[in-house]
């Protein structure tokens, strides 16, 4: 973390204000350690990217064909038909 550019932020960023503020009063509330807090935010990270839905990125049997080449894949890969 840049300690500088926090602050800087933290003046002049409304929504990074307002996270900063929130988090502050639910730590001195909750009686929380910076361990704690630093763990929880992670796993908050962690829980928000676990929901998020990812666009199907199938591929044209041409574009697997120009990209990966002669690829073989393993006994869980099904072997394309001809």
């Amino acid at each position: 973390m840049n300690l500088t550019k926090a602050r800087e932020a933290y003046r002049n960023d409304p929504q990074y204000h307002d996270l900063v503020d929130v988090l502050v009063g639910q730590i001195e509330a909750l009686e929380m350690t910076p361990s704690e807090v630093r763990e929880a935010g992670v796993f908050a990270c962690i829980l928000l990217a676990e929901r998020r839905v990812y666009p199907d990125v199938s591929c044209s049997e041409e574009y697997k064909r120009r990209v990966l080449g002669k690829f073989v894949g393993g006994p869980d890969v099904e072997e394309p038909e001809h």
